[in-house]
């Protein structure tokens, strides 16, 4: 999972070469991120037609990158020079199901986001596990999503989410979550009546949609690699019954 630079252009020089400008590529585990113009400082020659540049720029958070490499005047830098820069870091984990079992979900898509662009992605295996590379230190979100099968959702449940509305129980976490099928952010008899409604197959859909899954933050730095587990569900699912 290496971040790297491709340079594509050949390079234009001021008279006194101290000056080198490039177009390049970066490149997170072979993604393209971002393609910019930027200049290369000569900073010192070790022979005639030899020196070593110094590449600045600054990536998508912010962060500015200095790197060095060597190379020969008249080799015109071609494009198959590469370097590789400090990374961010490393992001594995799980996606489960708010379940019992915590039961895995393959075929998930699992986004990171930089101040809710994404800048990652990848999808999970059969045992719902995921590999992420961060393209650089910063503060991002990790989220996902999925177009698996609805399921899990009968009676047993509306009669929850009417018991939460009354006071009886306290529905907490996803599964709190999952009784707002109609996305208005309070749980009352409306959310109860649409669930009973879609399992008697009056309707086919929630206004929420058919699957929740939670958003973490998290602040990368260093290289470092960081394990983070990501839990989802149905929406009407309240007694997380359901088996992906």
């Amino acid at each position: 999972m290496e971040t790297s630079v491709v340079v594509l252009s050949e390079p234009h020089h001021n008279s006194d070469l101290s000056i080198f400008n490039f177009i390049f590529l970066l490149l997170i585990h072979e993604r393209i991120i971002l393609i910019k113009y930027a200049p290369m400082i000569r900073r010192n020659c070790f022979s005639l037609g030899f020196v070593m540049i110094l590449l600045q720029f600054t990536g998508i958070n912010s962060n500015l990158y200095s790197q060095k490499f060597f190379g020969g005047v008249g080799d015109g830098y071609s494009a198959a020079s590469v370097i590789t820069p400090v990374k961010g870091g490393e992001i594995t984990g799980q996606v489960s199901y708010d379940n019992v079992p915590q039961s895995p979900i393959n075929s998930v898509t699992v986004y990171l986001k930089l101040n809710n662009v994404v800048v990652a992605q990848t999808t999970t295996n059969n045992n719902g596990d995921f590999d992420l590379s961060v393209p650089e230190n910063g503060t991002y979100s990790l989220s996902a999503s999925c177009t698996l099968p609805w399921g899990g959702v009968n009676s047993a449940d509306a009669l929850r989410t009417a018991q939460h509305f009354t006071g009886v129980i306290t529905l907490q976490g996803l599964k709190l979550r999952a009784a707002d099928v109609n996305n208005s952010n309070y749980i009352n008899a409306t959310d109860a009546l649409l669930i009973q409604r879609r399992f008697v197959g009056i309707s086919n859909s929630f206004i929420a949609g058919d699957w929740f899954f939670e958003t973490i933050p998290l602040i990368i730095g260093g290289g470092q690699a960081v394990t983070t587990n990501l839990k989802g569900i149905c929406f009407g699912d309240v007694n997380g019954s359901y088996i992906p």
